[in-house]
C-alpha cells in the first residue's frame, strides 16, 4: 500500500477530482498571455560581435599576463651580460666527469641485462635467485630452432632466385615476340652499353677476367672472319642474290662466292700437313688496257698438292681503285685475309683445328718503313696516342685534372649569412644554425660545359675580367636600324674631316 502525505479534501467527489485533473483552461490562458506581455523574445545572436568580444577578452587576459614580465625584461635590457644556462642532462661534455659516470652506468646496465655474459650470469645468480645453468635438454631444442630458421631462410632465398629467373625468362620471351626494329635496335644498344660498363669494371677490379674476356672476343672475331659468315648473310650477299635472277655475271659471282666459302671453311687434318710444305698464292695483275677496275685477280694455277691432298686457297683482295665508268659493272671475288694475330690465337686455343694462313706474294714492291720515327709527323702522335690510350695511371691523372678544372671554373655560390645576427649559441643549436645558413645561400647558375659529353677532352674557359669590361653588352637602336645609323655615321664623318 502506498501512503500519501497530502491532507484530506473535504467534500471530495468524483467530479471534483476530474475537474482537478483537467485544470482550468481559461485561467491558464490568462497566465500565459500575461507572461508573453511582460517578457520579450531574445534577439538573434551576432557571430561577428561575439567573436570580437571573445578576442577582446582574450587580449586583455594575455596583456595582463605579459605585464608581469615588464620588470625582468627591462632589467635584462639594462644588464651588461646575460647568461642562459641550459639545464639539460642529455647535453654533457664528453671530457667531463659526469659523462664518464654516465658511460659507466650505461655499461653496467647493459652487462646486467645480457644473460649470456659472465657478469650477467653472476648478477642473476646473486641478486635474482635465477638458475643460470643451461640444461642439457634445451641445447638440442635451440640447435633445432636455429637449423630450422636457417633452412627457412635458404628456402626463401631459393624461391626468390627462382622467381627472378622466371621473371627474366618471361621478359625475354615477351621481348623476342616484339617485331619492332626500333625496339630491337635500342635493346641492342642498351645491352652493348651494359656489356661495356661491365668490361670496364672488370678492367679496374679483376684484370684476369678482363684479359680472358678480351681473348674470347678476339677468338670469336677470328672465327667469324674465317668462316665467312659475315659475307654470306650480309647485305652484299642478299643484293647479289637478287641481281643473280636477272644478270648472268651476278649469278656467276654468287656461285663463285659460295664455292669459295665452302673451300675456306673446310677443316683440314693437321696430321697430313708437314712443317716443310708451304702453300704459295700468286696474284697476277691484269694489264691496264684490259681492265682498270681491279688490281688483283685470282690465279687459277694457285692450287698445290700437299702430301697427296689438294688444298685450294683463295684470297679476297679488295680493289684499291674503283671503276669510274658507268657502263662497266664488274664484281670482284675475294677471299679471307688471315692475319698473324688470328693465326696465333687459333693455334693457342684450338689445337685440333688449324687454318692455313700464309703471307700474300704480290707483284708490287712495297717500300720498307724506316726505323727512325719523325716526332713531328702525324703518325708519331697517333702511335703515341694508341700506346698510352689504355694506361690506367694516365687515365686516372687525366680524370683528376679534368675534375679539378671543372671545379675551378664552376661558378661559386654566394653565402649571405652573417654569423651572430639574431641567432642563439651553445650546445644543441648547431643544426638550427646550419639550416639558417643554408637558407641564406644564393645558388650559382649552372653553366653547361662544352666537354660534358667528351670524356677524353678538357676545354678550359679562360675569361679575362679586365678585357671583359670593354666588351659590348648590347647594341643601341641607332646602331641596329639603318635609318638611325646613317645620320650618325655622316655626323662622325663630318667631324673627322
Amino acid at each position: 500500500m502506498l501512503e500519501c502525505a497530502a491532507p484530506g479534501v473535504e467534500d471530495a467527489n468524483v467530479w471534483g477530482l476530474i475537474s482537478l485533473k483537467k485544470g482550468d483552461k481559461k485561467t491558464q490562458r490568462k497566465i500565459l498571455n500575461e507572461f508573453h506581455r511582460r517578457n520579450k523574445v531574445l534577439n538573434e545572436t551576432d557571430e561577428i560581435q561575439d567573436a570580437r568580444q571573445a578576442r577582446r577578452i582574450a587580449f586583455r587576459g594575455i596583456k595582463r599576463q605579459l605585464n608581469l614580465w615588464k620588470g625582468p625584461v627591462h632589467k635584462n635590457r639594462l644588464a651588461e651580460q646575460i647568461v642562459f644556462p641550459i639545464n639539460d642532462r642529455e647535453i654533457v661534455m664528453s671530457a667531463s666527469q659526469e659523462a664518464a659516470k654516465m658511460k659507466e652506468q650505461v655499461y653496467v646496465k647493459d652487462t646486467i641485462k645480457d644473460s649470456t655474459n659472465l657478469q650477467g650470469k653472476l648478477y642473476s645468480a646473486l641478486y635474482r635467485d635465477m638458475d643460470t645453468s643451461t640444461p642439457q635438454e634445451e641445447i638440442p631444442e635451440k640447435a633445432a630452432k636455429i637449423v630450422s630458421k636457417m633452412l627457412l631462410e635458404k628456402i626463401a632465398m631459393r624461391d626468390r632466385e627462382r622467381f627472378l629467373l622466371a621473371r627474366a625468362a618471361a621478359r625475354n620471351k615477351r621481348q623476342n615476340k616484339i617485331k619492332s626494329k626500333r625496339f630491337h635496335r635500342h635493346l641492342k644498344a642498351r645491352t652493348m652499353k651494359e656489356y661495356e660498363k661491365e668490361t670496364e669494371s672488370l678492367r679496374i677490379n679483376n684484370p684476369r677476367k678482363f684479359a680472358e674476356r678480351l681473348i674470347s672476343a678476339e677468338l670469336s672475331r677470328v672465327k667469324e672472319r674465317a668462316s665467312l659468315k659475315h659475307r654470306g648473310g650480309s647485305k652484299f650477299a642478299k643484293l647479289q642474290k637478287l641481281r643473280a635472277k636477272y644478270d648472268s655475271e651476278a649469278r656467276a659471282a654468287v656461285a663463285d662466292m659460295h664455292e669459295l666459302s665452302r673451300e675456306t671453311t673446310r677443316r683440314t687434318d693437321p696430321d697430313l700437313l708437314s712443317d716443310t710444305d708451304e702453300s704459295d698464292v700468286s696474284l697476277s695483275s691484269e694489264s691496264e688496257g684490259e681492265s682498270e677496275g681491279s688490281d688483283f685477280n685470282l690465279d687459277d694455277d694457285a692450287d698445290e698438292e700437299v702430301n697427296g691432298v689438294t688444298q685450294t686457297l683463295g684470297w679476297w683482295k679488295k680493289s684499291s681503285t674503283k671503276n669510274k665508268s658507268n657502263n662497266e659493272h664488274q664484281t670482284t671475288v675475294g677471299a679471307v685475309l688471315s692475319t698473324q694475330a688470328a693465326e696465333e690465337v687459333l693455334e693457342k686455343y684450338e689445337v685440333n683445328q688449324m687454318i692455313l694462313s700464309e703471307p700474300v706474294v704480290c707483284n708490287t714492291i712495297v717500300a720498307a718503313e724506316p726505323d727512325v720515327v719523325d716526332p713531328n709527323s702525324e703518325g708519331f702522335f697517333h702511335a703515341l696516342q694508341e700506346s698510352f690510350a689504355n694506361d690506367p695511371a694516365l687515365q686516372q691523372k687525366f680524370s683528376a685534372e679534368k675534375s679539378e678544372t671543372v671545379k675551378d671554373e664552376a661558378p661559386q655560390d654566394i653565402d649571405t649569412f652573417l654569423p651572430g645576427w639574431n641567432s642563439w649559441t651553445g650546445p644543441g643549436t648547431e643544426k638550427a644554425d646550419e639550416r639558417k645558413r643554408r637558407s641564406r645561400i644564393i645558388p650559382a647558375p649552372r653553366v653547361k660545359r662544352e666537354d660534358d659529353k667528351k670524356p677524353h677532352v678538357i676545354i678550359k674557359r679562360r675569361v679575362n675580367q679586365d678585357f671583359k669590361q670593354h666588351l659590348v653588352c648590347h647594341i643601341y637602336i641607332f646602331m641596329n636600324v639603318f635609318v638611325f645609323l646613317q645620320p650618325s655615321v655622316n655626323f662622325f664623318h663630318f667631324n673627322l674631316c
